[in-house]
């Protein structure tokens, strides 16, 4: 076949690569041979699965001091190279590779000894490595793809015995009274089965046998278990279309959609709760694993009549994207109800605070960044309350984003009303602590109101937005003056609306703008004072942590928080994460153009040289002249640009820049230097295309997924 000689090329040309290689070496060569063999030995020894000896021949031949015998191998694919694999060879195993590898190095090793009379160790080392490297190549042409084949297949039928032997317990522990198979289970992640079947059930048989997870609990297990249970007979997608509308209608409250006999689907039609009755058994799916674990991407369905069946995706009802996108928004309703209660105990403070002060609801937070209610309020309440089950984030109290639902603390009842808050909100500088506290605030269309209990329509005027994105993109919650609480869909009204969630995200950058703008100016002042002390010369750059970043004893005393733009803030962060990761740019020398720049990089980038040569210079020359280290007496300070925030951290797309004269200016993208995308590719080239023996292991690997 064309792709075996291909794959014999392939090899042969990999075992050229070692031997120029340790020509290479010269003196040094019994030692590399004897690190080659340690090298691919302790490989081998690291892993239990097959392994390709050309996967670490590169690592292998960098160790030993001769990368530049890669230079001769040209990329899998390339013209001047050997052809392209059209169905890549599998992986060899370690059983196979070992000992060949193993009887290779030893002959090479002899074959670098003072030769005995009349004797020709290298000769000899020659042909036992072309026997063994043709023994190599049938063995893994022929026999590996089999192997693995059968392991996969017995992978496979181990999963179809779990999938049989769950659906059998389901099975037997029916409803006595009504024959309906076991409800969804309470407490337990949606879509598992309860009752006496979750109590009798092995729970490892949860997880399907090829399944990449190490060691597990079963709690873990139980917490994401391989196969799904929908408890209703479901036999195609419209039918599930109903079955998770139904579902997430009761808010993924177990209790109250078990507790329909039936679910309306269209006009006529009824989804039944599982019993072993009904009709078209064969059709009715009662477990679906996951379509992750197999090979093409598929799953086992196991279905009511007690067959078990693999279904390629897209195959058939239910393995097919569409289902389990429904049971992603299935599983994110699961927390409405939980999320309706957060809020209900949100609200619950909220009342007794207003109640408290005449009325009157807290204002805003002065403290945390974000648009939450400040005051006892906030000291009062709950801070697990503040996040939605569905967010994913665990920490709260704090957060420099305090919370995933927005307070206002006015009475903002359509888009008018929060246009005009969006722009009372900018002219007070982006800080809460500057709105008006009085009786409201005066917008450009009316008076709008602080929140007070006694205000009309109560059930119309919002007091808390949940933020977006915590149910699948399904919609959110709002809790109403009057305390009701409404879960609305995306785009269906005011304030669940893109233009509301834009309005705020408007006033919260601003606010986070002005914090910017002010971290900057402090640092410029921070810079000037080192300069000053040190006879005008301003920090050098970092020669070991972040790159970019001045270093010196500034940066022992400093602030380091400020380093980091608000907008890209979190809760728990060290000063060595800011540091590591730093949110302005310094690059020591009084750089205006981009051919300034790449004279900069060029030095930057060079090993002799660095950042220690740059450190070291007073002045860079290039095609685009000298450029000199940053000092407080260049002329023209106030095009100098000393830090420049990294561009994407504002909904404006552009950042801030501290300017040599201590000014600082939000540059638009693309606008001027340094604010350009040439800017910051300079400072992070796009990285090396991959060796050949990288591509021709991700061949190789292609080849053994493919099998024979």
């Amino acid at each position: 076949m064309e792709w075996e000689s291909n794959a014999t090329a392939r090899y042969q040309a990999c075992w050229d690569d070692i031997e120029r290689a340790c020509q290479r070496i010269g003196s040094s060569r019994e030692e590399a041979l004897t690190r080659y063999e340690a090298a691919v030995q302790g490989e081998l020894a690291r892993r239990a699965e097959p392994v390709v000896t050309v996967f670490v021949l590169d690592q292998i031949l960098q160790d030993i001091g001769a990368p530049e015998a890669m230079a001769g191998v040209a990329p899998v694919g390339a013209a001047s190279g050997p052809p392209p694999l059209p169905t890549p060879p599998p992986l060899p195993s370690a059983s196979i590779v070992a000992p060949s590898l193993a009887a290779h190095a030893t002959r090479r090793r002899n074959a670098a000894l003072p030769k005995e009379e009349g004797k020709s160790p290298y000769l000899l080392g020659c042909s036992i490595l072309a026997v063994s490297m043709v023994l190599f190549i049938i063995a893994t042409t022929f026999g590996m793809p089999y192997l693995v084949k059968m392991e996969w297949e017995a992978d496979r039928s181990q999963c179809a015995a779990n999938i049989a032997e769950i659906g059998q317990l389901v099975s037997l522990h029916r409803d006595p009274q009504t024959g309906y198979f076991p409800p969804l289970a309470v407490g337990q992640e949606p879509f598992l089965f309860g009752g006496e079947a979750f109590d009798q059930l092995e729970v490892s048989l949860l997880r399907c046998p090829s399944a990449w997870y190490e060691e597990e609990d079963e709690e873990e297990i139980l917490s994401d278990a391989d196969y799904i249970y929908l408890g209703y007979a479901v036999r195609n997608q419209s039918e599930m279309d109903s079955y998770i509308k139904n579902y997430v209608s009761k808010g993924g409250v177990i209790e109250e959609f078990m507790a329909q006999d039936r679910i309306h689907h269209g006009p006529t039609g009824l989804l039944e709760r599982l019993r072993p009755d009904l009709p078209d058994a064969a059709a009715i799916p009662v477990l679906v694993e996951w379509n992750v674990y197999h090979f093409p991407d598929g799953g086992h369905v196991y279905y009511l009549d007690g067959h078990v069946e693999y279904l390629a995706m897209e195959e058939a009802f239910p393995m097919t994207e569409d289902f389990f996108s429904s049971i992603y928004d299935g599983m994110a309703a699961e927390n409405l109800g939980k999320c309706e209660d957060n809020l209900h105990g949100i609200w619950e403070t909220l009342v007794a605070q207003a109640e408290a002060n005449e009325q009157v609801y807290p204002p805003l937070s002065t403290e945390l960044d974000s648009f939450i209610f400040g005051g006892e309020a906030l000291s009062a309440v709950d801070a697990a309350l503040l996040r939605c089950p569905s967010s994913g984030y665990e920490e709260v109290a704090g957060s420099i984003y305090g919370s995933d639902y927005y307070y206002l603390g006015y009475a903002i009842d359509d888009q008018e009303a929060m246009d005009d808050f969006v722009t009372v909100y900018r002219e007070s500088g982006g800080t809460n602590g500057n709105l008006p506290q009085g009786d409201g605030l005066q917008g450009l269309h009316r008076q709008i109101p602080r929140l007070r209990m006694d205000l009309p329509d109560a059930d119309t005027i919002p007091i808390l937005v949940e933020s977006e994105g915590n149910h699948a993109d399904q919609g959110a919650h709002v809790v109403y003056l009057d305390g009701h609480i409404d879960f609305i869909p995306y785009g269906d009204k005011f304030p669940v609306t893109s233009e509301f969630y834009e309005g705020l995200n408007e006033a919260l950058d601003f606010r986070h703008r002005a914090q910017c703008y002010e971290n900057l100016v402090a640092l410029g002042q921070l810079l000037k004072a080192e300069g000053e002390k040190n006879e005008g010369n301003y920090p050098q750059i970092d020669p070991d942590g972040e790159p970019f970043l001045f270093d010196g004893e500034l940066r022992e005393t400093m602030d380091i928080k400020l380093l980091r733009c608000p907008a890209m803030a979190y809760e728990g962060e060290s000063d060595e994460d800011i540091i590591y990761d730093a949110d302005y740019i310094y690059l020591g020398f009084a750089i205006q153009n981009h051919a300034e720049l790449d004279t900069y990089m060029s030095i930057y980038g060079n090993e002799e040289f660095g950042v220690d040569g740059l450190n070291q210079s007073d002045v860079l020359s290039g095609t685009a002249g000298d450029i000199p280290k940053l000092r407080q007496d260049l002329p023209n300070p106030e095009n100098i640009p000393v830090l420049i925030e990294w561009c994407g951290f504002h909904s404006a797309s552009g950042g801030h820049v501290l300017y040599l004269d201590g000014h600082v200016e939000f540059v638009s993208m693309e606008s001027k230097y340094p604010m350009t995308t040439g800017f910051f590719d300079s400072l992070y080239p796009d990285a090396e295309p991959e060796s050949p023996w990288s591509l021709f292991w991700d061949g190789v690997r292609q080849g053994f997924l493919e099998g024979p």
